[in-house]
């Protein structure tokens, strides 16, 4: 599309108007294209997300015998099923994300080769979970 020379594993972003290194999707939530050089903070992004999601799931359950929360129960009953859902989605979303990091492979790359639509002759993926992630956050240690 910018006929421009690209490298392998880039493609192009039609929202910003240039081209990512190994795109995987464009995030409405962060206003940016998930690429190598941000796919770890998006992943830490998501993983925070959840956890804090769980802890006001937490902290909803533990004022269920509140007078303020029968006072206002309609509200905290609403705030309650949308903490549910969002856990439940940020669940799923992480264990998507995190499986495609560790196989080393983008959404795009993920996509492509399930529907045959952009097949790529090249393998450009570790075969270890330990290597692909390397390859994001840059560190061998687990801590």
């Amino acid at each position: 599309i910018c006929s421009e020379i690209k490298p392998a594993r880039t493609h192009h972003d039609s929202i910003s108007g240039t081209c990512v290194f190994q795109m995987s999707h464009y995030c409405l939530f962060t206003n940016n294209c998930v690429g190598l050089e941000n796919q770890r903070f998006f992943l830490l992004f998501i993983f925070y997300s959840l956890i804090g999601a769980i802890y006001m799931l937490i902290s909803i359950v533990s004022v269920w015998n509140h007078f303020i929360y029968k006072e206002n129960h309609s509200l905290m009953s609403f705030i309650f099923v949308f903490d549910v859902l969002l856990a439940a989605c940020l669940f799923v979303y992480n264990i998507w994300s995190w499986m495609l990091a560790c196989s080393g492979l983008t959404t795009i790359e993920f996509i492509g080769r399930s529907t045959n639509y952009k097949t790529n002759n090249y393998d450009y993926t570790f075969t270890r979970s330990r290597d692909n992630l390397f390859k994001i956050f840059g560190t061998k240690s687990a801590f």
